[in-house]
């Protein structure tokens, strides 16, 4: 059988979907070679025929596909909608399609529909303008895909075929506006959570223990104003600040914690579960960040899934969810029993360290505004003041040369909420208070039965400082301009709220699917045996039907045709439905004639077409037509099967 050749479009399709998944879905590379294998068909036209060859090359596939994304991925807790799992459906798409187009007939409909499942799995990634750029790319090389789709578009005129590809676009492009709305509700990235948002990159739990987490002072604050869900608190009370991780040491822009190394497991005790005070639930949403976000106050946690801690500072908590993304806070005003234990002597002297790149004329500006005879309390009042005062907000700086925070300060800079926080800490420093660098979220968005919705775009940092005889003190100089709550505009809420309409019923999806789904699972194994049985019923009636056939080479049509003709002239016709071996016996035919069927039998159904038997047939024909009595030839009747 002559193989099916695939249009170039739907390769240039195919390429697109899974160069998307390794690049900006974060696929592995060796998925590249689904790719080789799809190309090599232009190559070779040789195609698997045989069914159970077909789904032995689809094992071997789908085994390879299934290593790389469960060895690439991240263990995650969603039963169905989570990062690894949806990179495992993008590769056995690709591993689908592959196998598909060695097949000599495949479907290109299922073939369009298996390179959107790969998109589809390719910008389930905080990927940004690198998703949008892939996405235009492959619908460019889709528009032109979709008019092979039916071949009976040929004979259309072209303005209906252009309507049809327009509306098959159009409702291409309206599911992909659904399903990136989908995927923001979903706010899952495929191995980092690592928001830029306001100038923070919030510390993912791959890089917490490997000590590279750092906040560096950017010039742009990288708003990408993400409306994806990251917790939902239950009963909360507080001011907004949710708190993630503190940093201590400051190199020309950048806040590090050395200490990360020293991060070890933490007994559920320790996290003192049975504290008195507010209790407060946390949802977390995004369960690829592994960190506890708390308010300062909080005095123990209580949580089913395994924690890591620094001891000495108390932050950050990180935590390995399992199948428990929820954990409990207690909220209290009691400082001896906070988690965030007083500073040690040695940590002390680092809260007050003010670098060396630091201009000296930081120090001298901070004595300008407040005496260092007043109380702590006072100092960290007087610094807020003055940078709400001297600085405004702006989502862009340029720092010039040298230490930025230090020409924030001297040279009255508008910057963000990074820049705020990172001068208050150098002046409180310079000012003798001890004080820490602090990235989390600002909790402000209120919703329906006592909850509080945490979006990804309301990552912030501020700054916090230590007051014998309090403890531990929030500080926050960014301007109310530049608070997560005032930076959001109508189209943003909208959007907010759309999302949150996909997210809830994302989530009764997945409550559903989770308590039923050895029914589902039933109904679809019972579906598919269904589907199965009827069409291997059709292939054996249609094998039944046309048992034994092939495509006759026109020469042997062309002598068929003779051999009907003569059979009509004889008086003796040959019905459809009749062989010619049974036809002959009903009459006293010429050897000739009986010589003629076996050889055209051993040639249409049995041995390969060559020229001896061709000239055979030939000689046996002509012998037959030349008989006495033969009469014009009747017109040509329907051509039987010997």
């Amino acid at each position: 059988m002559t193989p099916t050749r695939l249009p170039i479009p739907l390769y240039l399709t195919y390429l697109v979907a899974l160069a998307s998944l390794i690049w900006v879905g974060y696929g592995p590379p060796a998925l590249a070679l689904f790719g080789l294998m799809a190309l090599a068909t232009l190559v070779f036209r040789q195609r698997i025929e045989q069914s159970m060859v077909e789904w032995g090359l689809r094992a071997i596939t789908y085994l390879l596909a299934f290593t790389l994304a469960m060895v690439n991925g991240s263990p995650v807790n969603n039963w169905i909608f989570d990062s690894t799992r949806i990179l495992l459906a993008g590769s056995l798409a690709a591993a689908e399609v592959a196998v598909q187009c060695w097949k000599p007939a495949p479907n290109r409909s299922v073939l369009v529909c298996l390179c959107g499942i790969v998109m589809f799995a390719a910008c389930n990634a905080n990927a940004g303008y690198y998703a949008l750029c892939c996405s235009v790319l492959f619908f460019a090389c889709l528009a032109p895909t979709l008019s092979y789709l039916n071949a009976s578009t040929r004979s259309a005129s072209r303005l209906i075929l252009l309507s049809r590809v327009g509306a098959l676009a159009g409702g291409v492009m309206l599911g992909a506006f659904l399903i990136h709305l989908f995927n923001v509700c979903n706010g899952v990235s495929l191995y980092s959570i690592n928001i830029s948002l306001q100038g923070i990159s919030l510390p993912h739990s791959d890089t917490v223990g490997g000590g590279a987490t750092s906040v560096q002072l950017t010039r742009t604050s990288n708003l990408q104003f993400s409306s994806a869900r990251a917790l939902r608190l239950h009963s909360y009370i507080g001011d907004g600040h949710l708190r993630g991780m503190s940093f201590t040491n400051y190199h020309l822009g950048q806040w590090t914690r050395p200490d990360l190394q020293a991060i070890e497991p933490v007994q559920a005790t320790n996290l003192h579960p049975d504290a008195y005070g507010h209790l407060m639930r946390v949802d977390v949403l995004a369960t690829s960040d592994h960190l506890l976000y708390l308010p300062l106050e909080t005095a123990g946690v209580r949580t089913e899934a395994r924690v890591s801690w620094i001891p000495e500072i108390g932050d950050p908590l990180q935590a390995l969810w399992g199948d428990h993304p929820w954990y409990l806070a207690v909220r209290t005003h009691a400082p001896e029993v906070n988690l965030s234990p007083a500073p040690t002597p040695a940590q002390y002297s680092a809260l007050l360290e003010v670098p060396p790149e630091i201009n000296p004329r930081v120090r001298r500006l901070a004595a300008r505004f407040i005496a260092q005879t007043a109380s702590p309390r006072e100092k960290i009042t007087a610094v807020i003041d003055y940078l709400q005062q001297h600085h405004h907000y702006s989502t862009s700086i340029d720092p010039g040369q040298g230490d930025p925070t230090s020409n924030f300060l001297l040279r009255g800079l508008d910057g963000h909420c990074t820049y705020f926080a990172s001068g208050a800490t150098m002046l409180l420093r310079c000012l003798g208070v001890p004080t820490r660098f602090v990235s989390g979220y600002y909790a402000h968005e209120r919703g329906a039965y006592d909850t509080t919705i945490v979006r990804q775009g309301d990552a912030h940092a501020w700054a916090e400082s230590w007051v014998e005889g309090t403890g531990w003190v929030t500080v926050d100089a960014t301007p109310a301009s530049g608070m997560p709550e005032t930076k959001s505009s109508w189209v943003q809420r909208t959007w907010e709220w759309l999302a949150d309409i996909f997210a809830g019923a994302r989530d009764q999806l997945v409550a559903f699917v989770v308590r039923q789904w050895p029914f589902l699972l039933g109904m679809l194994v019972a579906g598919y045996l269904i589907v199965l049985t009827r069409s291997l019923r059709r292939q054996r009636a249609k094998a039944g039907s046309s048992s034994g056939t092939r495509e006759v080479d026109p020469a042997v049509a062309a002598l068929a045709t003779r051999f009907t003709r003569w059979l009509a002239k004889s008086g003796t016709p040959c019905t459809p439905d009749r062989p010619w071996h049974d036809h002959l016996h009903t009459f006293t035919a010429p050897p000739a004639a009986h010589a003629f069927v076996q050889c055209y039998n051993a040639v249409r159904f049995g041995a390969k077409l060559n020229e001896q038997a061709l000239a055979e047939m030939g000689q046996l024909m002509k012998q037959l037509e030349a008989e006495p009595g033969a009469r014009s030839p009747s017109p040509p009747g329907p051509l039987s099967q010997g």
